[in-house]
């Protein structure tokens, strides 16, 4: 599916005044520090500049048409792929109102920002998404159980109610990358060995069966 570039297609799916273009005014990455303190609670941090170009090489390599970040925060991972593709068709879906209007100056000029919640949302699949989910323990998390059954009816997979914020972006991803498409996710090394993540990380080797996993070792504190 093409993302179409108007407003009012996005206006089909998104409440009235819930969608922006970015000017490009400035460079998020220099930003990226003062919004990190300002956005931890809700989950949120800067991807390190060398972390988000090598995982941009990656998407953009694909050459792709369209291009999402389902938590964009102030736009860094798509300054990346833009610098790779001027062409490709980039969006950013936002949650938190405040960092939205942060991104509409420093996202690539001519971003679509949409302020929704990801899991909620609605826009189509993409040939290329690039994500640094926010990391929200399930605890803090205010979805109700009609959320949480309509998200395991949605992804075709039973979810344990301690599931982490970032395991759900995950699985929505999947299901919003077009057939052929490419992603690239970074989530904490933990996943690896949590107990609530058993029945994603089984749809994970059978269904998505990504063509690879990069470690960082422990000892790289990549968000200091």
């Amino acid at each position: 599916m093409i993302v179409r570039v108007n407003q009012t297609f996005f206006s089909l799916y998104y409440e009235p005044n819930a969608v922006e273009v970015a000017t490009g005014e400035t460079d998020p990455h220099a930003g990226a520090e003062t919004w990190k303190r300002e956005t931890k609670s809700l989950g949120q941090v800067a991807t390190p500049q060398p972390v988000a170009e090598l995982m941009a090489r990656w998407v953009m390599s694909a050459k792709p048409t369209t291009v999402l970040d389902p938590a964009a925060g102030i736009g860094s991972l798509l300054h990346e792929c833009c610098r790779l593709n001027h062409d490709a068709q980039l969006v950013g879906v936002e949650c938190d109102d405040e960092t939205w209007r942060q991104a509409k100056c420093a996202a690539p000029r001519g971003t679509k920002l949409i302020l929704a919640d990801y899991l909620l949302s609605n826009g189509g699949q993409f040939d290329g998404i690039i994500a640094n989910p926010p990391y929200v323990k399930a605890q803090r998390l205010d979805y109700s159980e009609g959320n949480w059954r309509y998200f395991e009816e949605r992804f075709g997979t039973s979810l344990d109610r301690l599931t982490n914020l970032y395991a759900l972006f995950l699985l929505k991803i999947w299901e919003d990358l077009a057939p052929h498409g490419r992603a690239a996710v970074l989530l904490p090394a933990e996943f690896l060995n949590a107990n609530f993540g058993e029945e994603i990380k089984e749809r994970l080797l059978i269904a998505m069966r990504p063509p690879g996993l990069a470690i960082f070792t422990p000892t790289l504190n990549l968000f200091t």
